[in-house]
């Protein structure tokens, strides 16, 4: 009887390694709805980052302003940080830094920032560094794998949520 018991709790056991070492790995997601994209992923240290952009909004046209925001959550700290304004705070400057590059994302609501943003995609897709890093202020807050970006960015329409809108 000992050596069933045994043989089950070691099959039992067996059966949540796999799920285990999954664990480890960054994934990307996508997903959308009402017109809203998301991109976003959780790495290792429970800090989850979250780019959140309307997909098809055409940039300053009379009825729409084409939406962004990134945020940085969670982590051991529970962090919760957005460059989206709102009435009762003032969003954040979040920089990511791509190798020797570095992307200052705040309000959207700019064509500065608005640039920063596509220019985060384009060169995250190419680069071949393997992670980025996320500060606010001068403060590093955690890094995420970038395995993955390059296709997501690939895939994207020019709708103006990761590209440049070009009007068509």
């Amino acid at each position: 009887m000992k050596l069933y018991k045994s043989l089950y709790s070691f099959l039992l056991m067996s059966s949540f390694l796999p799920l285990s070492a999954m664990a480890g790995s960054i994934v990307w997601t996508v997903g959308g709805e009402q017109g809203w994209r998301e991109i976003s992923a959780t790495n290792d240290d429970g800090y989850t980052i979250n780019f959140s952009c309307d997909a098809g909004a055409r940039e300053g046209s009379e009825d729409h302003i084409a939406g962004r925001n990134l945020y940085v959550s969670g982590g051991k700290e529970n962090v919760d940080f957005s460059t989206r304004d709102t009435i009762s705070r003032k969003a954040d400057v979040i920089t990511l830094i791509v190798g020797p590059d570095s992307f200052n994302i705040g309000t959207l609501n700019t064509a500065p920032n608005r640039r920063e943003w596509y220019s985060f995609w384009k060169s995250a897709s190419a680069t071949k560094e393997e992670n980025m890093d996320v500060y606010i202020g001068s403060r590093r807050i955690t890094s995420f794998s970038l395995d993955g970006i390059s296709s997501i960015y690939k895939e994207a329409k020019n709708d103006g949520c990761l590209k440049q809108d070009d009007g068509e």
